[in-house]
């Protein structure tokens, strides 16, 4: 949790300075104990913490999130064991979608890739219910690395 220029932490109470420094402990002089420094940004009410290689700096800035002008219709989560890099590599995997997810999906234009940013666009063919129709979306998506995907 955050303490005026302190981060401290919840279960043990030691603070860390903005240098990443031990300043204070619940109970005597504070070790010489440090934090390690990632970078962080924020883009879209979300943090992301870089944690690179041999601690290089990012590469690469994350895409910024279509704005929040539309509130979403619904929304779900689920628990996935799997790698992030396959769940962003599925998305350009048209052949599964029809077994896998009971989705048609055709490409409407050629991904184009822009360094870490793959962008993409597809229509969807969806059948939502035995009593609903099925509807097609045309979707634009943005896979940013190996964890963010970002729709229009």
């Amino acid at each position: 949790m955050v303490d005026g220029e302190h981060l401290v932490c919840p279960f043990h109470r030691f603070a860390f300075d903005v240098e990443g420094s031990c300043v204070k402990v619940p109970g005597g002089a504070p070790p010489r104990a440090t934090l390690a420094q990632f970078t962080v940004r924020e883009r879209s009410e979300i943090i992301y913490v870089w944690h690179g290689h041999d601690a290089a700096p990012p590469a690469w800035e994350p895409s910024e999130l279509p704005d929040d002008r539309f509130a979403p219709v619904a929304s779900w989560s689920t628990l996935l064991a799997s790698h992030p890099q396959e769940v962003m590599e599925s998305f350009v995997d048209y052949q599964h979608q029809p077994i896998v997810h009971n989705v048609s999906l055709r490409e409407v234009t050629p991904p184009v890739d822009e360094g870490p940013l793959l962008r993409i666009s597809f229509s969807a063919t969806i059948r939502l219910s035995v009593r609903l129709a099925t509807i097609t979306v045309e979707q634009g998506l943005v896979l940013s690395g190996l964890g963010l995907a970002s729709g229009r």
